[in-house]
């Protein structure tokens, strides 16, 4: 089977989290998102072809790859108000393919530095812009039409995990944390509850990118000692135990 088939978990995590989202609500269904349900996969992709150093490195670009993460997300927040679908669409992606640019041709050294302060101010803005929201909101139940979130989250998925560990490591990792699942949700949300249900769901990414982050962190760390499979293992634990803790904040903002 190619490497990049890793991919076909997109599908069944896309319909596990709208299921999830008819249940629980789509604060909840924001969290799960967030969570590396795409890359883990798509970095499974890379360590199928390469090895512990490789993929160490795209692990490291990852991270530093969460910073257009948090500037497609907060596109969208702010956007949503104003813009239409399409145009909120094309504003987001150009927002996140610049700042992957203007990340990709720095010197590392320098992102090493700066992507973690990047990345805690970009989340802290939209903790501060989504909090007093989550009070406030009633987390909707949506029951969205999920073929189209299938057909537009697997193409994605796939395009990157057929690319993935080709185009170097730079690229590989910064697409790795590409808001696959996060673009389709969002981007339905837009189209069938309008801004407001795209405030739920960004509430519930707030919530749940400490998760990727720890997956990214834990992983590339745990590749300094130990094989590419149990690091990635590893990574997973503990972005499911971040998960937790995120998800336990929900219940608690839920019953307040």
């Amino acid at each position: 089977m190619p490497p990049e088939h890793w991919a076909l978990i997109v599908p069944i995590a896309i319909i596990t989290v709208a299921l999830i989202e008819r249940r629980f609500g789509s604060t909840v269904s924001g969290v799960l998102q967030a969570c590396p349900i795409v890359a883990a996969p798509l970095l499974a992709v890379v360590a199928t072809c390469h090895d512990e150093k490789f993929l160490q490195s795209v692990a490291a670009y990852a991270i530093f790859g969460t910073v257009p993460w948090f500037v497609f997300v907060l596109v969208y927040d702010i956007g949503s108000d104003t813009l239409s679908n399409n145009w909120l669409t094309l504003a987001a992606l150009s927002a996140w393919l610049l700042c992957a640019i203007i990340i990709r041709v720095q010197l590392f050294w320098v992102l090493a530095i700066a992507s973690p302060f990047l990345s805690a101010g970009l989340w802290t803005l939209l903790w501060t812009r989504c909090h007093r929201r989550l009070n406030a909101l009633s987390s909707r139940r949506a029951a969205r039409p999920i073929i189209p979130l299938i057909a537009l989250g697997t193409a994605l998925a796939y395009t990157v995990a057929y690319v993935a560990g080709s185009i170097g490591d730079g690229w590989s990792g910064i697409l790795t944390t590409f808001p696959t699942t996060a673009f389709v949700f969002l981007r339905s949300s837009m189209k069938h509850y309008g801004a407001v249900g795209v405030h739920e769901h960004i509430g519930g990414l707030v919530l749940g990118i400490p998760a990727l982050l720890a997956f990214l962190v834990a992983t590339a760390s745990l590749l300094l000692v130990l094989p590419k499979w149990t690091a990635l293992g590893g990574g997973v634990l503990v972005a499911v135990a971040v998960a937790k803790i995120a998800l336990t904040k929900v219940d608690h903002m839920e019953k307040a």
